[in-house]
């Protein structure tokens, strides 16, 4: 019978750099990826020199491919997974999972709908990725699904687990070929599908208390003795990340189309029963400010909208400036208006729309020259600079609007703006 083979997706820091080495008496001599990836995107993201196993055979170099015989990628994952000194029952388990796993993407079996993808409501995003939002190949060399780096080291631990576990898989009560995904340490606790991926879930794949997840219930050295040296030297399942709040913004708007302004605080909304969060909430001067008056998802409250634009406000957002203007001079709705509690202010419109202008809104401009114009707020009447305000927002919308129709021929859309 011919050996059933899978097609692996090989990580690379840029194009892939292949080189052949074949010297007398190397163990691991043939063609090795010299930019080969772990960890992307993850704290522990390193590039490193990847040997290919001798009956690796590449399928394609852009993105780099190579499809090899099940039990090989098999001895290369446990290999990568696990340290070999790990308690034989230890690799025998993770033997039986990766075997249930990479069966499950073979067979088309234990996948679920959805490969990867977004769904978007006005209050709220929902988005995941899944092993089978890849083209080309079953599976990826990394995280994202299984470790495979390639030819390695194989103790006889690591053979005889595989060997005493050969055609094991798991299957579920229906006889089908379970999803058997992992995390290398769930914290003391598993989560629930739906936390992570599609909002469904699996009787096998429940929340459930294990002690063998949690560092402090283990005992001393099993830990390090367990995992890969690469693996025990990280801060393993609690770390923190920087991450600034215009790049979240830009992320959002780049990704998804929503513009929440200036990131102003993120809140854990839901999370499931090991503590995950499950949704976060982004408050932004243009997205939660604009749930909470218009009730998307948030229900009403002018004082939280009020508030959010304030503080962004103060930061030197511009559509906040102009938005908070508008309130201050009696133009941004009656509710809003009564809410300020007839604290309308026309000098302080005035200031706020300077602040917007001077930070980039284009729409304070021509309140500016209104104000000048017609000496609103207090502001001494001065014809010319209130006509060079308009004149200069009437240039910047003009080139906007010449920027969009561009825009739109270059992606081929002939139609004309209504």
């Amino acid at each position: 019978m011919k050996e059933k083979k899978v097609r692996v997706g090989i990580l690379t820091d840029g194009f892939p750099r292949l080189a052949k080495r074949r010297e007398e008496g190397d163990a691991t001599s043939g063609v090795r990826v010299l930019n080969a990836q772990m960890g992307r995107s993850f704290h522990w993201q390193r590039t490193y020199v990847m040997t290919l196993p001798p009956d690796a055979e590449v399928v394609d170099t852009d993105p780099l491919v190579v499809e090899v015989p099940v039990e090989t990628y098999l001895r290369s994952v446990v290999a990568s997974e696990m340290s070999s000194d790990a308690p034989a029952e230890f690799l025998k388990a993770h033997a039986v999972v990766s075997r249930s796993w990479v069966a499950g993407k073979l067979r088309h079996a234990g996948t679920h709908q959805g490969a990867s993808g977004n769904t978007l409501f006005p209050a709220e995003i929902r988005t995941w990725e899944d092993t089978e939002a890849h083209t080309g190949f079953h599976v990826c060399n990394d995280d994202h699904c299984q470790r495979f780096q390639g030819l390695q080291p194989i103790a006889p631990e690591v053979t005889k687990a595989l060997h005493d576990t050969e055609g094991l898989i798991l299957v579920d009560a229906e006889g089908r070929v379970a999803d058997a995904r992992f995390s290398k340490c769930c914290g003391g606790r598993t989560e629930l599908f739906s936390t992570c991926w599609q909002d469904r879930d699996f009787p096998y794949l429940t929340s459930i208390e294990d002690p063998w997840c949690d560092p402090a219930a283990m005992p001393e050295g099993l830990l390090r003795k367990a995992l890969k040296g690469y693996d025990a030297d990280t801060p393993f399942y609690r770390w923190t990340r920087d991450v600034r709040g215009a790049d979240i913004a830009r992320r959002l708007l780049e990704r998804f189309g929503k513009r929440v302004g200036q990131i102003t605080g993120l809140e854990a909304a839901e999370r499931g029963p090991s503590g995950r969060i499950h949704r976060l909430r982004i408050a932004g001067t243009e997205g939660v400010a604009v749930c909470y008056v218009e009730g998307r998802g948030t229900g009403a409250d002018l004082d939280q909208y009020l508030y959010w634009l304030h503080e962004a406000a103060e930061a030197g957002d511009p559509k906040a400036c102009y938005l908070l203007g508008r309130a201050y001079e009696g133009n941004a709705g009656l509710e809003v208006i009564l809410h300020l509690r007839g604290d309308v202010d026309k000098k302080k419109a005035f200031a706020l729309f300077e602040k917007a202008a001077v930070n980039g809104s284009i729409a304070a401009l021509k309140s500016l020259g209104e104000y000048y114009l017609q000496g609103l707020g207090g502001v001494a009447v001065d014809q010319r600079r209130g006509q060079d305000y308009l004149i200069e927002y009437q240039d910047l919308t003009t080139s906007k609007l010449e920027a969009a129709k561009r825009g739109r021929r270059t992606n081929g859309d002939s139609r004309r703006p209504s």
